[in-house]
C-alpha cells in the first residue's frame, strides 16, 4: 500500500494520513503469508 500510494517515499504521505479502513482492507486481502518448510520454531 505504501509503495502504491506514496511512491516509496520514506514515512507516511498525505494520502495515507489517516489510512481509511476500506483502503487498508483492500490491500490486506491481497497479502499472501507463506513460510518456508525449513522454518523451525523452538521453545
Amino acid at each position: 500500500m505504501h509503495l502504491a500510494v506514496c511512491g516509496g517515499r520514506t514515512g507516511l504521505c498525505d494520502a495515507t494520513r489517516p489510512a481509511s479502513g476500506s483502503d487498508l482492507l483492500r490491500y490486506l486481502r491481497r497479502v499472501n503469508f507463506t513460510a518456508s518448510m525449513t522454518m523451525r520454531i523452538t521453545v
